[in-house]
């Protein structure tokens, strides 16, 4: 389906969210920041679903060097590398292969900034100030532990 108007397209979002709200179904679409929407599981299907789940999306090293990245952005390779240990280059390569990371070459440096496809998997803002605020808050840290 084509269309040129936003304001169509917000009102068949929002005939699409009443439609799921009405059905008996595990899943919601819900309005995030930037008038961007996502389609989801609902919170109450949450355990059910882990139960069945046999891995998560990013295993536990590749989540730590995912979230020093995003905390740091925008960071070099050779910092991340420094801070996450020789083992952060594999988990570079697997982010940016599931295109959470961007990487950009500056002269002889890699600089890492985490994607919009980021921002929206974790339902964060794409403004890179304002996600970091998120994350700490998520993250119960403060701006001076970070460092």
């Amino acid at each position: 389906m084509k269309t040129r108007s936003k304001s169509r397209a917000k009102k068949l979002v929002k005939t699409l969210m009443e439609e799921y709200a009405k059905r008996n179904t595990a899943l919601e679409i819900l309005e995030l920041k930037d008038e961007r929407y996502v389609l989801q599981l609902k919170a109450e299907f949450t355990e059910h679903v882990r139960k069945l789940a046999r891995r998560p999306l990013v295993s536990a090293g590749p989540l730590k060097t995912l979230s020093y990245i995003a905390l740091s952005q925008p960071v070099s390779q050779k910092r991340v590398v420094e801070v996450r240990g020789r083992h952060a280059y594999s988990h570079i390569k697997l982010l940016k292969e599931m295109e959470l990371i961007t990487s950009e070459r500056r002269g002889r440096l890699t600089i890492l900034r985490t994607t919009d496809y980021f921002a929206d998997y974790f339902g964060l803002s794409r403004d890179v100030a304002t996600m970091k605020r998120e994350l700490r808050k998520i993250l119960g840290i403060t701006a001076n532990e970070e460092k």
